[in-house]
């Protein structure tokens, strides 16, 4: 094999390897941390045990995309 197609076939490999590896940090980078929404689920629950006499939570939102700029995980 020629040493031209060789180069060619090692950066067309390398070149698939690192798309892969920006396509595995972007979902990982999707996904919230879990001791931090423990966290957040705690802190929530005993702020509204508090304050409130009829509220739960029902989930936790968490901002990926950097939408709000005043926090990153929200209780709802």
């Amino acid at each position: 094999m020629n040493t031209f197609w060789k180069k060619i076939l090692i950066l067309f490999g390398v070149m698939v390897v690192m798309s892969g590896l920006v396509v595995f940090r972007y979902v990982q980078s999707m996904e919230p941390d879990e001791p931090e929404v423990d966290r957040v689920v705690r802190e929530t629950k005993s702020y509204i045990a508090k304050h409130f006499k009829q509220a739960e939570v029902s989930g936790v939102f968490y901002d990926a995309t950097g939408k709000y700029s005043e926090f990153d995980y929200a209780c709802n």
